[in-house]
């Protein structure tokens, strides 16, 4: 295998596992408004929020509003084609602490992003290389002047140049 080759399929192995954000286990008494968290809920407030959701589904993922008694969230209900971008409709639900069984945290995991800021700047620079076929842009040497030609390096003040001689 060719060594730019190696390189690209390692950029996209980096671009397709890489993610920039993991989930972190903790605690409900841990959770702050405007964390985004994962929640396991039972199924009896699952079966109360099927309807809200338009799912059947015992995980909930959203942003925390707020969580004093119970927990408020903003969760995704549906995403649909609008044009060139994806509008994402939200519905807020409420959900007991006693209703929770796990809550995961969503945090940034660096190393993930720097994976995936080295893989894609290394793809787009592998891609740059083939499309301008790894030139420099300009040619270096110097032409040599024609017969009878004589060329004195000269270099002159602006307002010389201008004509205005410096009035």
């Amino acid at each position: 295998m060719r060594p730019i080759r190696r390189i690209s399929a390692a950029c996209m192995l980096a671009l397709l596992t890489g993610g920039c954000f993991s989930y972190v286990p903790v605690e409900t008494s841990e959770v702050r408004t405007s964390d985004v968290i994962r929640a396991r809920i039972s199924a009896a407030q699952a079966e109360e929020l099927e309807p809200i959701l338009q799912r059947q589904t015992r995980e909930v993922e959203g942003r925390v509003l707020g969580v004093s008694p119970d927990f408020m969230m903003r969760v995704p209900v549906q995403s649909q084609l609008q044009g060139a971008s994806v509008q994402t409709l939200h519905q807020q639900v409420r959900i007991p602490p006693s209703e929770i069984s796990f809550v995961e945290l969503r945090q940034l995991d660096r190393t993930r992003t720097g994976f995936l800021a080295a893989g894609s700047t290394a793809l787009l620079v592998l891609v740059l290389r083939r499309a301008y076929g790894g030139e420099s842009g300009g040619d270096s040497r110097e032409v040599p002047p024609t017969p009878g030609e004589i060329r004195i390096p000269v270099s002159l003040p602006f307002s010389a140049m201008t004509g205005s001689g410096g009035r």
